[in-house]
């Protein structure tokens, strides 16, 4: 509960009591009159400058202001509760929304750290979006988006953490309610571990991409309904705005559906593809041809993939910077050092789990990093986690 604090009144004099009707009187008449109001462009800046979170009171201010703040609020859906997002659904299904033209990025995430409520008795145990007998330990941020470091080495989605999780439960009708009222402007869709989506969301996705070519991003990961079809949707066209796709677990898509989808994606910089079984070399050498502006290449448990395929993405792709190669097992020290020797932006790979030789792993990242040293280049961060065995 917050509490204001208001300073004292001062003493009111009767030699001010004149003066202060006169100041009334005259407030009174101002009040009267219609303030001129402010120009667009001066609103336009105010509400850009503005937090996410306080554009709702400032659309209550007037009709011009509401005109102005109300698409604002709508131009980034940030979801990380099933209330929000059962209000959202409600809101799209209302044939009278028309807000939906402005929607440029829609995020799904999981819900903020759960507890049970009998730990934290001063807390509401009652909170929007909070399952029954759980309170939410974080508060949400609304002035997120979730684009926040999209163009960094942000973390994979956790695969391992299903307590208490709502993704699994939004359904291909809500989806299609949303997306058919914002696929006019949308260019960001995350929708990761919404496990019972599939190919119906990238079919609206392909009517984005023919009728605007906005698309700039897609996150996929763990929808499991996702298959060649579905893909297939957005490889009708040459898309050369889109810049991030995640596949992760996506466990259906096989070498042909990818490769004719790689190469209509020349401007991608970002892609993730994690446990994709079916893959090969020939996806990698696609992905090395059609996407020479490659940041950030994750082929985790692609264990199809072979030091023939780092050797091509190494010669191809010299804008990489993050790199991971875990779990791997065909791939060895000598493709492996190829993508070290040859890339002078990297700063980042996963080696956890691939081929390399673990007695002498040490020394071979030691002569790695004096190679890389002689050349001029910075140092590599290698991540080389524990691997559990069972």
């Amino acid at each position: 509960m917050q509490v204001f604090w208001l300073p004292e009144k001062e003493p009111v004099h009767n030699d001010n009591i004149n003066n202060n009707n006169n100041a009334i009187n005259n407030s009174s008449s101002r009040s009267n009159r219609k303030l001129p109001s402010l120009p667009q462009e001066l609103i336009s800046a105010v509400l850009d400058h503005t937090p996410r979170s306080n554009l709702l009171q400032l659309a209550l201010v007037s009709k011009q202001w509401h005109a102005e703040a109300n698409p604002r609020l709508y131009r980034h859906l940030y979801i990380t509760t099933p209330y929000h997002w059962d209000c959202l659904v409600r809101t799209m299904d209302n044939p009278e929304f028309t807000m939906g033209q402005y929607v440029e990025s829609l995020v799904l995430r999981p819900s903020p750290k759960l507890a049970p409520s009998s730990r934290y008795s001063d807390v509401v145990s009652k909170q929007h979006g909070a399952p029954s007998g759980y309170v939410r330990i974080e508060p949400i941020n609304f002035d997120l988006t979730g684009l926040e470091h999209m163009n960094e080495n942000y973390p994979e989605l956790e695969t391992t953490q299903k307590e208490a999780e709502w993704l699994q439960r939004v359904t291909p009708k809500d989806m299609a309610i949303v997306l058919n009222q914002c696929n006019n402007s949308l260019a960001y869709l995350d929708i990761g571990g919404c496990e019972l989506l599939g190919d119906q969301v990238l079919e609206y996705c392909s009517n984005t991409i023919t009728s605007t070519e906005y698309l700039k991003a897609i996150w996929v990961p763990l929808v499991r309904g996702l298959t060649p079809t579905g893909l297939s949707h957005l490889a009708t066209k040459t898309n050369p705005h889109l810049r991030h796709v995640d596949l992760s677990f996506c466990l259906k898509i096989t070498d042909d559906a990818l490769i004719s989808a790689i190469e209509c994606w020349p401007g991608l910089t970002h892609l993730r593809l994690n446990s994709l079984y079916h893959i090969t070399d020939a996806s990698i050498a696609a992905i090395a041809q059609s996407c020479p502006r490659l940041q950030l290449l994750y082929l985790v448990r692609c264990w199809q993939v072979t030091n023939d395929g780092l050797a091509v993405i190494a010669q191809k792709c010299p804008d990489l910077v993050y790199v991971s190669v875990a779990f791997l097992s065909r791939t060895t020290e000598e493709g492996v050092g190829q993508l070290i020797k040859q890339l002078p932006k990297l700063k980042w790979i996963d080696i956890t789990g691939c081929g390399i030789n673990s007695l002498f792993k040490q020394m071979i990242i030691g002569s790695w990093t004096k190679a890389r040293l002689e050349r001029g280049w910075d140092n590599i961060h290698f991540n080389d986690s524990s691997v559990a065995l069972l």
